[in-house]
Parts: structure tokens; C-alpha cells; sequence
């Protein structure tokens, strides 16, 4: 009889458990926050500081302007790269502690399951949550979660600027971020349970591959090699045709990003242009301007960049949580008896069954002495692997 299987934790449930994992790290988290925003600074900076040369420096001829502008460029530059390290550096220290922690609470988690259940129906759903789905976790909190923070920090700065340069270019600027927003919900809307479904379908490619490479042997000695070859073609085929459908989601999403990008940064320099001659503005603030709006749609490009990692990622936690979460089928006792160095084995009443009502073994009563050999025989079925594990306590008793 194969294990049920382990279900994907509720969204409330993960929301609250990476809560906790990351309340344990909020002094790191308060200091990685400042570091963002020393690392986005220059989205704020430079627009207005190539203004001033600009207008300042260049236009009325004012030397001390542009260089103070000059330097003040060089500085905030400085700070970024330097905030940007030791941004790095913080986040990858809080990323590989989260990770650690989720596998060592997993790796407890399998511990606590009965043998029938890890090497029958969840096996390769198990090792694929403790690999592929911990490996997907990685790379988002190492670099996407990070990247990701920080373009909402540089869009934030960047607006800001576009507001000090001129309303009127701001709010060309940013008409296009409601479409982008549309773009982006219907593009999760879509991709979201295709990605909970590659993850799972690359837990059955992993067992179906454990289960081969286990039974090679018996398979070549069979001949089923072919049979086995055409149930490998089927599995893998079902995640060939879910990546195809990730694919081609993601190649109708960012095409279309990039054309409200380039739209946006045209829409700005025309009008620009037309506030110039009309006298409503500087040559300086649309200079900034243009340069504010690539800061604008940068991040915004960088966030969809990484968007269907955070999806992946998002399946893959729910998975890990899920596994996380899931009652242990083999609980330790509140009192636990320890085990005398030598003894006999006893065994009174067992009584256990696979299915409700439908009972393996009924009130079985044994006894072996310290040095006995004893040999379990009957019919297949009769519950004989069923009593070994229930005395080696793989399985519990009803």
C-alpha cells in the first residue's frame, strides 16, 4: 500500500512560517533595510544632480555647480557600490541560516515518518522537497528576494525624483505603471498553479528515477527495461509539457513590458520637449527626468526578471511548509522507554491495520528469549513483513 500524499501547505500557513523563520533574523533584517536604502540612492541623486549641472553648470556657466554636481555624482555612486557589498553580504548570511534551518526541520520531519511511507508512495515527493524545492529556495533568497527589495527601493527613490523635477513628466512617467500592474497580475494569475504543478510533477520524476536506479537489477533480470523506459518517457514528458507552458507565458509577459518601457521613456521626452519651448520647464529637469524614468522602469524590468523565480519559489515553499506541517506519522511517546542493553524481545496484543476496519494483524502475542532464532512462516499476505517492522517499531500499532 503506497503512502498518502503529502499536500502542499495553505498560503495562510506559509505566510505565517516564513514569518517566524524570519523573525528569528529581524536585527540582520533592520540593518539590510538601511543598506537597501543606501544602495538606492543614486535613483533619487543623480536625476537631480545632473539637473544642476545642467542648468547650472552648463546653461548659466556656473564652474562651482558642476563640479560640486561632479562630485556629489562620484559620492553617491561610492556609497551604492559600497551599501551594495555589504547588502550582499548580510542578506547571503540570512539566506543560508533560513535555508539550514528549513532543512534540518525537514530532514527531522522524514526522520519522524515510518519506513512504509518514505520508500513507498512519497519517496521521490520527499527527496524532491528536500532537493529541488530547498535549491529553488536558495536561489530566490539569495538573489531574487534581495534584487527584488532593492528595485522597490529604487522605484520608490526614483518617483520621488520625477516628482521634485516636475509633476507634469512624473505623471507621464508613471502612466504606465497601472498597465505594467495589470500585466503582472494576470501573468501570476496564470503562471501560479503552473509552477505549484512543475514542482510537483518533478517530485514523481525524481522518484520514478530513485525507483529505477534501485531496481535495475530486477528490472534487466525481468526484462521490463522497456516498460520501465516508456513509464520514465510518460513522467518526463509531463514535465516537459507544464515547463512549455511557464515558457510560454513568460514569452507574451516580457515583450510586453519592455514596449510600455520604451513607450513611457518616449512619452516623457516629447512632452519634455514641448515644456521647454513652452518655458514650463529646463532642458536639465528633462534630462533628469528621462534618466529618472529608466529608474523607474528598470526595477520594474528587474522585478519581472525575477518574477517567475518568486513564483517557482512561492510552489516550492509551500511544498517544503507542507512537508514542514505535516503530522508526524510516527510520534515519539511523552514517556519513552529506553531500550536495556540485553534482553528479551515481547510482543502482546499487536493489533494493526493499513486501511480502517481492515486489520493485518489481530491481537498477536510473541515471545523471544536473549539468543533465539525464531522464522515467521505463513502464506502471502498473512502479515509476516508487517510484524517485522511493527517489532523493529518502523510501523506503529494500532
Amino acid at each position: 500500500m503506497t503512502a498518502p500524499p503529502i499536500p502542499a501547505a495553505d498560503p495562510r500557513v506559509v505566510r505565517a512560517e516564513a514569518g517566524r523563520l524570519l523573525h528569528r533574523h529581524r536585527g540582520r533584517l533592520a540593518v539590510s533595510a538601511v543598506l537597501v536604502l543606501l544602495a538606492a540612492g543614486p535613483a533619487l541623486a543623480t536625476p537631480l544632480l545632473v539637473r544642476n549641472a545642467i542648468d547650472l553648470g552648463v546653461r548659466d556657466g556656473d564652474l562651482d555647480a558642476l563640479v560640486r554636481s561632479a562630485a556629489g555624482l562620484v559620492a553617491v555612486a561610492g556609497v551604492a557600490a559600497t551599501a551594495g557589498l555589504a547588502l550582499a553580504a548580510v542578506t547571503a548570511r540570512i539566506a543560508e541560516d533560513v535555508l539550514a534551518d528549513l532543512r534540518d526541520r525537514a530532514v527531522r520531519q522524514v526522520l519522524a515518518r515510518t519506513v512504509r511511507q518514505v520508500t513507498t508512495g512519497d519517496r521521490g515527493d520527499v527527496v524532491s522537497r528536500l532537493t529541488g524545492d530547498i535549491e529553488v529556495l536558495g536561489t530566490a533568497a539569495r538573489s531574487a528576494v534581495p534584487d527584488v527589495v532593492r528595485a522597490l527601493a529604487l522605484l520608490g527613490f526614483a518617483t520621488a525624483a520625477l516628482l521634485a523635477l516636475s509633476p507634469a513628466l512624473a505623471l507621464v512617467a508613471v502612466g504606465g505603471i497601472p498597465v505594467v500592474a495589470l500585466l503582472a497580475r494576470r501573468f501570476a494569475r496564470r503562471s501560479t498553479p503552473v509552477y505549484a504543478e512543475l514542482r510537483a510533477r518533478t517530485g514523481e520524476t525524481v522518484g520514478a528515477l530513485a525507483e529505477s536506479v534501485a531496481a535495475a537489477p530486477l528490472t534487466r533480470a525481468v526484462r521490463r527495461a522497456p516498460a520501465r523506459e516508456q513509464a520514465h518517457a510518460r513522467v518526463s514528458g509531463s514535465v516537459v509539457a507544464t515547463e512549455l507552458t511557464a515558457m510560454r507565458y513568460r514569452n507574451r509577459f516580457y515583450p510586453l513590458l519592455e514596449l510600455v518601457q520604451v513607450a513611457a521613456t518616449v512619452a516623457v521626452l516629447a512632452v519634455g520637449v514641448l515644456l521647454v519651448l513652452d518655458g514650463k520647464t529646463s532642458v536639465g529637469a528633462v534630462t533628469g527626468a528621462v534618466l529618472a524614468v529608466a529608474s523607474v522602469y528598470g526595477p520594474v524590468e528587474e522585478l519581472s526578471d525575477w518574477f517567475d523565480e518568486l513564483l517557482a519559489a512561492g510552489a516550492a515553499l509551500s511544498r517544503v511548509v507542507g512537508l514542514l506541517t505535516t503530522a508526524p506519522t510516527l510520534p515519539e511517546p511523552a514517556t519513552p522507554t529506553a531500550l536495556p542493553d540485553r534482553g528479551a524481545l515481547h510482543a502482546t496484543g499487536l493489533t494493526f491495520a493499513y486501511r480502517p476496519r481492515t486489520p493485518v494483524l489481530t491481537d498477536v502475542t510473541m515471545h523471544i528469549d536473549i539468543g533465539e532464532q525464531v522464522a515467521l512462516v505463513g502464506a502471502t499476505g498473512a502479515g509476516k513483513s508487517t510484524l517485522a517492522r511493527l517489532l523493529a517499531r518502523h510501523e506503529d500499532p494500532a
